[in-house]
């Protein structure tokens, strides 16, 4: 390994001399990010455990919510559906027709067809 490509940290650079950490510029990479302190950590976990009760809070209110919409529209529905049936047994309902028959009978008396009834249309 040549003596380019060797990076140093700043908390060893007195222990064991070499090249210490330079910026990017100078070494086409980037300089490592400086560690997080307890402190930080203990912080950023609190705010990431409040964005999640925060989180579940709005997706149950949004379940409650979906919930009443659901019971509204099958209430709705139900009360339809028993107008519906009130109508239909109260609606006053016309009385039912005979049927006529739609095939003539033959004329009374003549057992015997004649021309003359075959034409006219009487059979």
């Amino acid at each position: 390994m040549s003596a380019n490509t060797r990076v140093t940290r700043a908390s060893n650079k007195d222990t064991h001399p070499g090249m210490p950490d330079v910026d990017e510029d100078v070494l086409g990479r980037p300089v490592p990010k400086p560690r997080r302190t307890k402190a930080q950590i203990v912080a950023e976990n609190a705010t990431a455990a409040e964005k999640k009760s925060a989180k579940a809070e709005e997706v149950k209110s949004n379940n409650n919510k979906r919930a009443q919409l659901i019971e509204r529209i099958a209430t709705l529905e139900k009360e339809m559906r028993d107008d519906e049936q009130q109508a239909e047994s109260e609606a006053a309902h016309p009385p039912a027709k005979k049927r006529t028959a739609l095939v003539t009978k033959p004329p009374t008396g003549s057992k015997r067809m004649n021309t003359h009834s075959f034409r006219c249309g009487y059979y």
